[in-house]
């Protein structure tokens, strides 16, 4: 192996971590929090015995409740991109919070991107539209 060999891939190696960790740091504000659910297309969350909430876990799951159903799914951040896998819930029916459930479970799939402003989090769809508000209740 040349000499500069050694060197040259230490530095290539330091500068993928490097690289890594600022993107990382970049997303670290969406991870591990309690998210309430305030608004799923354009309608107020509604009350139900369990709150609705989204938590967004380091390893790239979610997990979390639509009032109703516990559900759970996997998820790939990349910046303010976001990429959601299927989402699976429990299979209850719950009159209060139906509307909540039904919307948040429809359109939760579309979306591709997230954005914070303080403790509140929107996520938002591929051409521009206001999936869901969630509000920082924990973390």
């Amino acid at each position: 192996m040349p000499q500069f060999a050694a060197p040259l891939f230490a530095l290539i190696g330091l500068l993928v971590v490097a690289g890594t960790h600022s993107m990382a740091a970049a997303d670290t504000d969406i991870l591990d929090t309690h998210w309430k659910l305030v608004m799923v297309n354009g309608q107020p969350a509604e009350a139900g015995r369990r709150e609705a909430h989204l938590i967004f876990k380091p390893d790239g799951g979610l997990a979390g409740s639509t009032g109703c159903n516990n559900l759970a799914a996997v998820y790939t951040l990349d910046g303010d991109q976001i990429a959601l896998g299927p989402i699976m819930t429990t299979r209850m029916y719950c009159r209060d919070v139906a509307r909540t459930e039904r919307d948040l479970l429809k359109h939760l799939p579309d979306v591709a991107r997230w954005t914070i402003d303080g403790d509140r989090l929107e996520l938002i769809s591929a051409n521009g539209g206001v999936v869901a508000v969630l509000e920082k209740t924990g973390g």
